[in-house]
């Protein structure tokens, strides 16, 4: 399963159709240059997330995302595939550093503020992931996926869009969909780490640190299935 997102030679196996994607496998491990490999080379800052030897396979590392510290990624929503209007697909692997306090913000679209965001992903307190899609605090477009007990682990995500039902895979198993017609009203940035605050900082009201490493995230502007 995790195979599908590395090479079976051990290296990244990456895919000239994603729209971007962030694999540090060639960085050393301490560095903090994280960059969009796609052909789109979107322009990415970095608030203290750094590259790390761990990943789901010999010769694949990863983003480490310290608990200690709000460290999270940015990049400009303007440079980013449109998700409010068309289908999408994000995938990456991700293993906890610990079971959160309170809720992390994996990816995501939003501001903390009324009609504005497009898709959040987070870590509950009991280690469920749960995907929210269209304005914030519209709870009707909303998966929580079912506890998954190698979450201690690395996992391969997906989030999917494929015209009105948005899906989440768990290792390519469909754990949750929903239908929903649901748009939200502004493109803003896209944060990885954690979500925005009414006046655009970070992080946002009741989150805490996201704690953990992320390997290989791609960004398509289809459903790639």
């Amino acid at each position: 399963m995790i195979e599908s997102l590395v090479s079976q030679h051990g290296g990244p196996a990456y895919h000239s159709s994603s729209v971007f994607r962030l694999d540090p496998s060639d960085q050393p491990a301490g560095s903090t240059i994280i960059v969009d490999k796609s052909a789109n080379a979107v322009s990415v800052t970095n608030s203290g997330v750094v590259v790390s030897n761990e990943g789901p396979s010999v010769g694949v590392k990863s983003m480490f995302f310290n608990k200690a510290s709000t460290t999270y990624l940015r990049i400009p929503g303007g440079a980013m595939p449109n998700v409010l209007g068309k289908n999408f697909q994000i995938d990456y692997l991700f293993k906890p550093d610990n079971v959160p306090t309170a809720v992390q913000a994996v990816i995501a679209q939003w501001m903390q503020i009324a009609g504005q965001g497009g898709f959040l992903l987070n870590f509950s307190p009991s280690g469920q992931l749960s995907y929210n899609f269209g304005p914030y605090n519209t709870n009707g477009a909303m998966i929580t996926a079912p506890l998954n007990p190698n979450r201690a682990g690395w996992v391969k995500y997906s989030m999917r869009r494929k015209g009105n039902v948005f899906e989440m895979w768990q290792n390519d198993v469909l754990v949750g969909s929903f239908t929903s017609a649901l748009v939200a009203t502004m493109t803003l940035d896209w944060v990885i780490g954690s979500y925005m605050n009414q006046s655009g900082g970070i992080p946002a009201t009741g989150t805490v640190p996201l704690a953990g490493w992320m390997a290989d995230l791609q960004v398509y502007d289809y459903y790639k299935g």
